[in-house]
């Protein structure tokens, strides 16, 4: 295996293992932001309106960044 071949799978596995912990910590926010929503579903005093609001805000902006970080960790190649 030569030197250039090495150092490619190298990166890889750096990207590969920054995107699994990127996608795991967007999973742990995912699970507070459901288990806020249900909290506050039980919770009828805050309203049906907040509920809706925070639930599609929040799902809107971990999207966002669960795009940008993949896009960021695939590289310039895409």
């Amino acid at each position: 295996m030569s030197q250039s071949n090495q150092e490619e799978l190298i990166a890889i596995n750096r990207k590969l293992r920054w995107l699994t912990v990127a996608t795991f910590l967007v999973a742990l926010v995912l699970l507070f932001n459901v288990a806020a929503c249900f909290g506050m579903l039980v919770d009828f005093h805050f309203g049906e309106g907040l509920l809706v609001g925070s639930a599609s805000g929040a799902g809107v902006a971990m999207g966002f960044l669960f795009g940008w970080l993949a896009r960021r960790a695939a590289g310039p190649h895409i």
